[in-house]
């Protein structure tokens, strides 16, 4: 459970950069090639200043240790995590309710 927006897309790119590990160490299993800088984007400036800061903070002290992968993995280079507005994000339509007519 999350308790602010941006807790929430911090753990949600957790979890996307997960998977993009994953799939990189597949893709180099069967292919043996090397691929390029993978970027995830975000609409939350705050999560990614969370991110990139990879400090404590009185705030945030309740996010578990768990979550903070993200900032090991960015810090190693191996994801670019940057900023993308919400009218941008195509996908962003399937997360949010349809209004009724």
């Amino acid at each position: 459970m999350t308790l602010s927006t941006t807790e929430s897309k911090y753990v949600s790119a957790t979890h996307a950069a997960k998977e993009v590990v994953w799939l990189y160490l597949l893709i180099l299993q069967m292919f043996k090639s090397i691929l390029s800088l993978t970027i995830l984007f975000s609409d939350n400036k705050s999560a990614i200043a969370l991110v990139k800061d990879c400090q404590y903070h009185v705030c945030t002290k309740h996010i578990n240790i768990y979550y903070h992968f993200i900032c090991w993995i960015i810090e190693k280079r191996e994801i670019w995590l940057i900023y993308c507005p919400t009218e941008d994000i195509v996908a962003d339509v399937f997360t949010k309710a349809l209004s009724v007519l």
